[in-house]
């Protein structure tokens, strides 16, 4: 059994989330061609997936 000073709780946002900051960042100082750097931890696929998707929603704006 642990005892509640063993206890820990972590959040953490979202891809869509981090992707949606890091790419208003982009927009606000005008920044249309950038690179992804990964590495091949788990969930790598899935961010660059998200990064993509959200692009794909912002095309309007540019």
């Amino acid at each position: 059994r642990a005892s509640q000073s063993s206890l820990q709780l972590q959040l953490a946002p979202s891809l869509e989330h981090q992707t949606a900051a890091m790419l208003s960042i982009l927009e606000r100082y005008k920044w249309h061609q950038f690179s992804v750097v990964t590495s091949q931890i788990a969930g790598h696929d899935d961010f660059i997936q998200a990064v993509r998707e959200r692009i794909t929603e912002m095309q309007d704006r540019f």
